[in-house]
């Protein structure tokens, strides 16, 4: 087994270990903030998209025993979940990754938000919706 995958798995195996103690921590309020905030999700798909490339060029190996299998089979998950985001609008986005979301919140022709999406957005903290009127 080569350096590199024994790397990545420690760094993904860390990575989310961290989150899911982050998440717990602060509970979905981030995550509905985080969704909520088009250009927030607009840069998570742009990191997303860049490690899914890097791990895939540094490490696309099929064959060697399960760990590097696993590691390359995250570095396509993570390229895949980047182009998701990506191509998503935010209707769809919100279908996606918020249950309890409206699907009429959120208008693609006019990328403008409900009110009631400005509202949960800066009850979270995120004053910059209101303050862009989007």
């Amino acid at each position: 087994m080569s350096r590199l995958t024994v790397f990545l798995a420690r760094l993904i195996g860390l990575s989310t270990i961290l989150i899911v103690i982050a998440f717990l921590v602060r509970g979905s309020a981030t995550i509905d903030a985080t969704v909520a905030d088009a250009p927030v999700m607009l840069v998570y798909a742009i990191i997303s998209l860049a490690v899914g490339v890097a791990m895939i060029l540094g490490h696309n190996v099929w064959s060697g025993g399960a760990l590097p299998v696993v590691v390359t089979l995250v570095g396509w998950l993570i390229l895949a979940k980047g182009l998701l985001l990506l191509f998503l609008n935010g209707r769809l986005e919100k279908r996606t990754f918020l249950a309890d979301a409206p699907t009429d919140a959120f208008d693609p022709k006019t990328n403008r938000q409900s009110r009631n999406d400005r509202f949960r957005a800066e009850k979270f903290g995120f004053r910059s919706m209101a303050r862009w009127n989007c």
